[in-house]
């Protein structure tokens, strides 16, 4: 077998290639692509199959594919930066979270689904002016983030807090 280096690397390219592109298009089978991601791991670690790639991730400085999701999500934001600045709320009062963005109201499932609710949603999670951050900081802290957060889904993003990030774009 080849020098795990070597593997990592390969991994990196051909893989994390893939990931990146095939999450811009949905993230309606991103489960799937996880799945996908820890049994190429698994190879790669020479870790039996079924074996959890807990913490795994985090030893190599790789992002789980739903950590990249969100990540490339707000890269893609901050490229579009002023029509996701008009999102936001328009009022002279002073608020706590005066950077949230507004949700498009709906009723159908459908919209949830779609890129620009979900950048949305995430954007409000992540907050304190990310958009305004210079995209090279924001590049560096949220790789640093997700990598040592180690999220194995979506909605594990959601239910965490992200104290230290606000500070760190800030620096």
């Amino acid at each position: 077998m080849a020098n795990r280096s070597v593997l990592l690397t390969a991994y990196s390219r051909d893989v994390k290639c893939y990931v990146s592109n095939i999450i811009l298009g949905s993230a309606a089978n991103l489960e799937l692509v996880f799945r996908m991601q820890k049994r190429v791991l698994r190879v790669l670690l020479g870790l039996k199959p079924g074996q959890s790639c807990k913490g795994k991730f985090r030893e190599n400085k790789l992002m789980t594919v739903p950590a990249t999701y969100v990540y490339r999500a707000v890269l893609f934001a901050r490229k579009l930066r002023p029509w996701f600045e008009d999102m936001k709320f328009d009022h002279d009062f002073s608020t706590l979270r005066a950077d949230l963005m507004i949700v498009p109201r709906h009723r159908m499932k459908f919209f949830e689904r779609c890129a620009s609710f979900s950048i949305i949603k995430i954007l409000n999670h992540i907050g304190d002016g990310v958009l305004s951050c210079p995209t090279v900081k924001i590049k560096s802290v949220l790789k640093k983030y997700f990598i040592n957060a180690e999220f194995y889904s979506v909605k594990d993003f959601f239910q965490s807090s992200v104290p230290a990030l606000a500070d760190q774009m800030g620096e």
